[in-house]
């Protein structure tokens, strides 16, 4: 009865969204939008690490950004819903498939991008490689400094090559390679203390 209930309030949640895929090279993107058939400017969301699109849902529930936004949430490569075995922790690579992805829904306008964690890395590198499509920048608690993300100690118990076979290969990329590739991705980044 409990999982009945359960799986009907997922289901009645999903069912606001519009579930849209593709391939992008040779790389399965996943994500949900709203309001997908209005002329409004459109909103893409990206999710920190791990994670996938539901990080975002509460922004596209709200009334108020629904008013001005069409809304993507994606699902970074590797990671949720999308069908790829392994996690890109590439930065440059995935802002270069969220770009070859929204640009398909984007109506030849600059979008306003949202990025929360490594997602907010993953946006500051669409905004530099793509910045006449880039309209806004919004980041969330952003990754965009190896210095500044100091490892936990579940970062160091993952390293341990006992659990690190155990682990997905989404924990993998989350726990040390995207970290250890802000510094190529994101060279700009000059930090200040």
């Amino acid at each position: 009865m409990i999982l009945a209930l359960l799986f009907s309030a997922l289901s009645i949640s999903l069912s606001h969204y519009e579930r849209m895929s593709e391939i992008v090279d040779k790389v399965s993107v996943v994500a949900y939008g709203v309001n997908m058939s209005e002329k409004l400017p459109l909103l893409v969301m990206v999710h920190g690490s791990p994670g996938d699109w539901k990080a975002m849902e509460k922004y596209m529930a709200d009334s108020a950004l629904q008013k001005k936004y069409r809304m993507i949430a994606i699902t970074r490569p590797g990671y949720g819903e999308s069908d790829s075995i392994k996690a890109y922790p590439d930065l440059q690579f995935q802002a270069k498939v969220v770009h070859a992805f929204v640009s398909k829904y984007a109506n030849e306008q600059a979008v306003t991008i949202l990025g929360h964690s490594v997602g907010g890395a993953v946006a500051m590198r669409y905004a530099i490689d793509f910045p006449n499509e880039a309209q806004k920048l919004i980041l969330l608690a952003p990754t965009l400094s190896k210095r500044h993300e100091m490892p936990r100690i579940y970062n160091y118990v993952a390293k341990c090559k006992w659990v690190n076979n155990r682990i997905s290969q989404q924990m993998r990329v989350s726990s040390f390679n995207c970290l250890n590739n802000l510094n190529r991705c994101l060279p700009f980044i000059r930090t200040y203390v």
